[in-house]
């Protein structure tokens, strides 16, 4: 169970470094339409991540942790 919450916390990492690298690329293109719709676009992306890596971490913590 603990394995499953680490590959959740390093899921959420793996999406953080990816969005860094596209930041990086979108900072060389001078499309602005382009570049806002693909920052939204991460950002989003990130957002899902983060909730699905909660939500992970929230039923490893149940299964450890049961009331």
């Amino acid at each position: 169970v603990s394995d499953a919450g680490v590959s959740a916390l390093l899921l959420y990492a793996a999406a953080e470094g990816a969005a860094l690298n596209v930041q990086i690329n979108l900072s060389g293109i001078n499309d602005a339409e382009f570049v806002g719709w693909n920052t939204d676009e991460v950002y989003s992306i990130l957002r899902s991540c983060k909730v699905k890596e909660e939500e992970i971490r929230e039923i490893v913590k149940n299964k450890l942790n049961p009331a």
